[in-house]
């Protein structure tokens, strides 16, 4: 809930409920009990793995909540960012009955292989492919707070004049993550994402178009070419 940011300070302006409705097959809710190992390895618990399902899961506690609440005048507005900002919008389009407006920040919706082609890298190393997502990772989360862009790049730039290349990089890298042992190819625990992500069917394709989706990315943000700025 860290990166949440205004939806909960704006609240009781708006005399407004916040709901955040937990993802399927994420945290505690995992089909039947199960381990998220289990059910991914379970080819029919697998089957309920999808985007699809967790919006409808959405819209069944939605509309559970208005008639629970008597609320059913009150307007829905939908947020997420990243991921959850394409399930923002896509539960827009799908379900425009229950939901006013979606605000989708940060989401990659162009985000296939058939929309959005990636020139492969004629050369690849392992310090190359651990570069990469540490700098998305970096530009994506570059909160006016922490500043990491500026940090890690002024940590590049002020390296001592004996550093080569390698030695530049690696006073960025140490701006990031600090206090380690090992850098590169660090001891990994897989999260919750890392094991479903790739399970997981998030290929929606919805033949309509709809209003009222708000879609908020900026230049520096590193999903913004898979999106709409």
């Amino acid at each position: 809930m860290a990166y949440v940011g205004f939806p909960t300070d704006i609240t009781a302006q708006f005399r407004a409920l916040v709901v955040y409705v937990e993802h399927r097959f994420y945290g505690e809710s995992i089909l039947y009990g199960l381990t998220l190992e289990k059910a991914l390895s379970d080819l029919n618990t697998r089957g309920y793995f999808s985007s699809a399902q967790a919006l409808a899961d959405y819209a069944e506690i939605l509309v559970y909540l208005k008639q629970k609440l008597n609320a059913k005048h009150s307007p829905i507005i939908v947020i997420g960012g990243s991921y959850g900002g394409m399930l923002a919008s896509w539960f827009r389009l799908k379900y425009p009955h229950v939901a006013l407006t979606a605000l989708a920040s940060s989401a990659p919706i162009l985000d296939f292989p058939d929309i959005i082609r990636r020139t492969p890298l004629k050369s690849s190393s392992e310090l190359q492919d651990y570069l990469i997502p540490l700098y998305a990772n970096a530009a994506q989360y570059n909160d006016p707070f922490t500043r990491r862009v500026k940090v890690m790049c002024d940590a590049i730039d002020g390296a001592s004049p004996k550093n080569d290349i390698l030695g530049k990089i690696f006073a960025g890298v140490v701006t990031l993550i600090r206090n380690s042992t090992c850098y590169v190819n660090r001891p990994f625990s897989p999260s919750q994402t890392d094991l479903g992500w790739d399970w997981q069917d998030i290929e929606l394709v919805l033949h309509r178009f709809a209003s009222n989706i708000i879609f908020s990315n900026g230049l520096q943000d590193p999903w913004s070419r898979s999106g709409y700025v």
